[in-house]
């Protein structure tokens, strides 16, 4: 899928990964709430192993630099050891 429409698949992972953090922060991770959120990225995460991250035409790789930098922000965001882990 990632090789039909590459933008519009990394930013859904993206999204859901957004929101995931967010509702993270929002909870303990300690509560089962927070241990969802948790399971939730780390599902996510082992997700995009699938997506095809391309180097060539010159757009392709603009593309795949703009994900890999959303996606180091997001890693920043982060917290937690098993969510760093999945990163």
């Amino acid at each position: 899928m990632s090789d039909i429409n590459f933008k519009g698949v990394t930013e859904r992972f993206l999204g859901d990964i957004d929101r995931s953090l967010q509702d993270l922060a929002a909870k303990s991770a300690m509560t089962q709430a927070g241990r969802d959120a948790e399971g939730k990225i780390e599902l996510v995460l082992g997700g995009m192993k699938h997506l095809k991250i391309k180097i060539a035409p010159t757009e392709a790789w603009e593309n795949s630099c703009d994900f890999l930098i959303k996606l180091g922000r997001l890693f920043n965001r982060s917290h937690g050891q098993k969510v760093k882990t999945a990163f």
